[in-house]
């Protein structure tokens, strides 16, 4: 709640000193355009996106990667898909999901409600063992670390490095 008070001033400063003792840094932002995002992105050396596979989800990561481009914010820096509640039931698949934003494919991450939900309910989540979840949090990590994407359950994907505007990694990383 307090987030939404910080001026760019403030949260560039923030960033500088996170950046200075952490090798990682990780923003979770919000879903919509403003200064202090397209500084946090500006900023940032990797930043992924997480969408769920459905067509206004995707279309909206594509505005916000069309965005940012017009915006001048972030340019040549790589941005990842991460595909959230992903299932082979579903119509669109994360490499399909990929091919209809434009980006790469960090990592999808199958849909595990009903066991997420099972442990919520049963006051077991931080002690449950969910293996699906774990090689999903690796497969971002991965992405997160090295640029290297590889998608839980298959082959590795393009790595995000490998595009043709590669820029010389920094210190840290905040998506």
């Amino acid at each position: 709640d307090t987030g939404e008070t910080l001026t760019e001033a403030a949260t560039r400063h923030i960033l500088t000193m996170l950046r200075y003792q952490f090798d990682h840094v990780i923003l979770d932002c919000g879903n919509r355009l403003d200064d202090i995002l397209a500084m946090g992105l500006d900023s940032a050396d990797r930043a992924l996106i997480v969408a769920t596979p459905d067509a206004p989800a995707l279309r909206s990561v594509r505005r916000l990667n069309d965005a940012l481009d017009r915006l001048d914010i972030a340019r040549g820096r790589p941005f990842g898909l991460v595909v959230n509640l992903t299932s082979r039931q579903r119509e669109i698949q994360p490499a399909n999901a990929a091919h209809m934003t434009r980006g790469p494919l960090a990592a999808s991450i199958p849909d595990l409600t009903a066991q997420i939900e099972m442990a919520v309910n049963s006051n077991t989540l931080l002690t449950s063992r969910v293996p699906a979840m774990a090689k999903a949090a690796q497969s971002i990590a991965s992405a997160i670390v090295t640029g290297t994407a590889t998608n839980p359950g298959s082959a590795p994907e393009q790595s995000m490095a490998d595009d043709s505007t590669k820029i010389p990694p920094r210190r840290a990383q905040t998506p």
